[in-house]
């Protein structure tokens, strides 16, 4: 990527890098480079870009199509990762490879029409550290999967102390210091959505339409989205398995002292028996759902010594 003017007259112009995590997105790449080429050629405040296709393990002609786009245009660059690590870690080789000031993280399957994608960036050069792209109204057909976003979302953002909408949104711009800072992060890298949060000074939301998806099939189903909202809870809150420990612990301590008073009372076994179970049946997942993540976060940090992705191909080679 060419470097920025110096030119005084675009001094507030910033460079910009676009992320896009691709797997078997055959179907929508072209479609893809032409719509963000449009809109990045027509926005005066930048003053150079790049888009980096980062290759997830595709089973179909994704890679050949992004070398193709790669050899006809110098601003596209592709990464192919050599094992298939998921949308979070495929990020994170783009953020490394990224040149740009700015960086924005989008999909391929262009549900966000790229001409919304522009005041993410600009409020990035209006002094914001990063700012989240809000689907309002999600095109999902499965009402389970926005229901489970919808959870998580709310689920962290009470932990975090701080009300979010969509932290489950791929389309996000961040200033290249804050993705740096991502990088080092440790096993938060896992989960960058709440790291970005949890280490951004200032965050902003922004609402964006979201439409149907024109081909190809989403990668996150309900179990990919219970996969990563036990991950956001393993990896940014590692106090949160302790804290159901000691809610388990209250729920049985409360069932048993209901069901002691009952049975001393006379109201019978079975009245006694009832409390004690709804008092321990809670406890109990609560318990169990302590120790799923305790162990998750365990293997997680073990998963650390490893490299958390590797590059197998680069376009260019240099």
């Amino acid at each position: 990527m060419p470097p920025p003017s110096t030119d005084s007259a675009v001094a507030d112009r910033h460079s910009l890098s676009v992320l896009v995590p691709v797997r078997n997105e055959a179907g929508n790449l072209r479609r893809a480079y032409a719509a963000l080429r449009q809109v990045l050629d027509a926005c005066p405040e930048i003053s150079a870009w790049e888009l980096l296709f980062i290759d997830d393990g595709s089973s179909d002609s994704s890679w050949e199509e992004s070398l193709a786009l790669a050899a006809s245009d110098p601003r596209v660059r592709c990464l192919k990762l050599a094992l298939p690590v998921g949308q979070h870690a495929a990020l994170c080789a783009g953020m490394e490879a990224a040149l740009g000031e700015i960086l924005l993280t989008c999909d391929a399957d262009l549900q966000v029409p790229p001409v919304e994608l522009p005041r993410l960036w600009r409020a990035i050069g209006e002094g914001v550290d990063l700012v989240r792209g809000w689907r309002k109204e999600r095109a999902h057909r499965s009402r389970l999967r926005r229901w489970l976003s919808f959870l998580t979302t709310q689920v962290v953002s009470l932990l975090l102390g701080r009300r979010y909408r969509d932290l489950t949104s791929p389309y996000a711009a961040l200033r290249a210091e804050l993705g740096r800072s991502l990088l080092k992060s440790g096993i938060r890298r896992h989960a960058l959505g709440v790291a970005a949060v949890q280490l951004a000074p200032q965050v902003v939301e922004l609402p964006v339409r979201h439409l149907p998806r024109v081909s190809g099939r989403s990668r996150y189903t309900w179990r990919s989205l219970l996969r990563l909202g036990s991950v956001m809870l393993a990896t940014c809150f590692p106090a949160v398995p302790r804290r159901l420990a000691v809610a388990a612990g209250f729920l049985a301590l409360l069932g048993g002292t209901a069901a002691a008073a009952l049975h001393l009372g006379g109201f019978g076994a079975a009245s006694a028996a009832l409390a004690a179970l709804l008092g321990g049946a809670p406890a109990l997942l609560l318990l169990s759902f302590a120790g799923f993540l305790h162990v998750r976060r365990r293997r997680l940090l073990r998963a650390e010594e490893q490299p958390l992705y590797r590059i197998a191909e680069r376009y260019p080679p240099s």
